[in-house]
C-alpha cells in the first residue's frame, strides 16, 4: 500500500480509506486484468470502460447464486462468482461484453486469445483479428441473423457496424473500415485543402500583370524594355540660374537687333 494519499489515489488498484491506503476491490485497469478476477466483471458503455465488482459477489448462498443472470456457486472457494457470457437475457445483453457471441440462440464465451496471430485468430469462424488493438477477439457480427440487424440501416460501408456477405453477417475488413464514408470525405481524399497553391497562383498572376504593363509602356514610348519610363533629372539651382542669365542676354540682344 501507499503512505501517502496522492500516490494512492494515483493507483486503480487502491483507494484511501480512513486515513489509510487499501486494497480497492476490481481496482484492474486493463480488461485482460480484471476478467482474470471472477469477482469482477469489465464493464464497458459509450462513455466509459473500467473493472467493476460484479453483481454476483451479493450472493452468499448457493440457491440464490445460481438463480441469478451469469453467477455460479464456486464450491471450492465457498462464494459466488461471475460467470461470463452465460446470460440468459438474450443478444443484446450477450453482446453487451465485446468478449462474447451469440450464437444457436445462447451467449457464448468464444476461444479467442489476445496473443493470436491475424492468420490463426481469423482461421477461426468466431474471431476476428482487430487491426486496431493488434489483437483477437470475438467476431461479434457473426451473432447477427439478417441484414437488417447486421448492417443497422446504414448504406455507407465504413459507417456499417458488420457487412452482409454472401447471405452470413461479418465484420468489416481494414480497407472497409477506413473506405471513405460520405461523398465529402472523396473530395477530401481527391481535392484537398490547396489554399497555399492558389496563393501562389495569385502571385504569379500579379507579376505577370506587371510584365505585360512594363511591355505595354515600353512599346507606347519607343523604349528598351528595361530603360525607364521616366527619366529624372537631378535638380541644380546654380545650372537652373545660369540657364536664366543666358536666356535673359539673349532676349536683350534681340531686343537691341530690333532698334
Amino acid at each position: 500500500s501507499h503512505p501517502a494519499q496522492s500516490p494512492c489515489l494515483a493507483d486503480p488498484r487502491c483507494k484511501w480509506s480512513a486515513g489509510a491506503c487499501t486494497e480497492r476491490l476490481c481496482g484492474y485497469s486493463t480488461s485482460r486484468e480484471c476478467w482474470r478476477d471472477s469477482s469482477c466483471m469489465w464493464e464497458a458503455t459509450a462513455t466509459y470502460e473500467m473493472c467493476v465488482p460484479s453483481p454476483c459477489i451479493q450472493h452468499t448462498d448457493q440457491s440464490n447464486c445460481d438463480a441469478a443472470d451469469s453467477c455460479g456457486w464456486d464450491a471450492t472457494r465457498g462464494r459466488c462468482q461471475y460467470r461470463r457470457c452465460t446470460t440468459q437475457q438474450g443478444l443484446q445483453t450477450c453482446l453487451a461484453d465485446k468478449g462474447c457471441l451469440f450464437k444457436g440462440g445462447a451467449c457464448m464465451l468464444p476461444a479467442c486469445y489476445p496473443n493470436m496471430t491475424a492468420a490463426t485468430c481469423n482461421a477461426l469462424d468466431d474471431c476476428f483479428f482487430f487491426v486496431g488493438t493488434k489483437s483477437c477477439g470475438a467476431a461479434q457480427c457473426t451473432s447477427y441473423g439478417n441484414q437488417g440487424d447486421c448492417e443497422a440501416g446504414q448504406n455507407v460501408t465504413a459507417l456499417k457496424p458488420c457487412i452482409w456477405d454472401a447471405g452470413k453477417c461479418r465484420q468489416l475488413t481494414y480497407a472497409e473500415q477506413n473506405a471513405p464514408s460520405v461523398l465529402n470525405d472523396c473530395e477530401k481524399q481527391v481535392n484537398p485543402n490547396m489554399w497555399w497553391l492558389w496563393l501562389f497562383l495569385a502571385i504569379i498572376l500579379v507579376l505577370l500583370g506587371m510584365i505585360l504593363h512594363r511591355l505595354y509602356l515600353a512599346h507606347a514610348g519607343n523604349l528598351n524594355f528595361f530603360e525607364p519610363t521616366r527619366k529624372n533629372y537631378k535638380y541644380n539651382p546654380h545650372e537652373r540660374y545660369a540657364t536664366a542669365i543666358v536666356d535673359h542676354a539673349r532676349d536683350r540682344d534681340e531686343d537691341t537687333n530690333l532698334l
